[in-house]
């Protein structure tokens, strides 16, 4: 159950996150595999400075081995994606030693997002610049094999949300930011690129 709840959770979760990490989910404790099936997903953009290459990050989770799940906010805007299901830490090409981070390679897989319809930042009901069917999916180019993941997110059927009670266990999952550097500018989050879970309820 809490399997199905936290694909549920994700969704509602990916709601609060907006493109800026200033929104992101923070801390949580490694994942230690529970859920291998969440990974990394980086997309390229021509959207500020990013001149077609890497841009922002997000968390999606694996549907079937080429459907990722995430965010409208995630794919808004976006040309390509990738996706990492290591749990971490996912090293940069700039780490020692390099590794493939965010451009891609052998463990990463290539794909393209698609927005839902209608999705809209701050045109949905309640909170303030609330986004409204924000949800995305990454098709991929190069599906995941079974040897690297082997168990998969599921849907819930619809209206499961709404017959949940208070306090319903769940676990919120990805790979969100751990701290803030201010100083020089305006502040900036930033986190070790690692799959982190936080038990909560709702």
């Amino acid at each position: 159950m809490r399997r199905a709840l936290w694909v549920t959770l994700i969704v509602v979760s990916l709601l609060l996150i907006t493109a800026t990490a200033a929104y992101a989910i923070t801390n949580g404790q490694p994942d230690a595999g529970r859920h291998p099936y969440v990974g990394l997903l980086i997309f390229d953009s021509n959207e500020g400075d990013c001149g077609g290459g890497p841009c922002w990050r997000c968390s999606g989770t694996l549907l079937t081995p080429s459907v990722v799940l995430t965010a409208g906010h995630c794919t808004e805007g976006a040309l390509r994606a990738r996706i990492w299901m290591d749990e971490g830490p996912i090293p940069s090409y700039l780490a020692t030693p390099p590794g493939e981070y965010p451009f891609g390679g052998e463990t990463s897989f290539e794909g393209v997002p698609h927005t839902f319809p209608g999705f809209c930042i701050g045109c949905g009901n309640g909170l303030p610049g609330f986004a409204y069917r924000d949800t995305g999916v990454v098709v991929l180019t190069e599906p995941v094999p079974e040897s690297v993941v082997d168990e998969y997110g599921v849907l819930p059927s619809a209206g499961y949300v709404d017959s949940l009670k208070s306090k319903t266990p769940v676990d919120l999952v990805g790979y969100g930011v751990q701290e803030q550097l201010t100083g020089g500018g305006p502040p900036v989050w930033t986190g070790l690129r690692w799959r982190l879970y936080a038990p909560s309820e709702l």
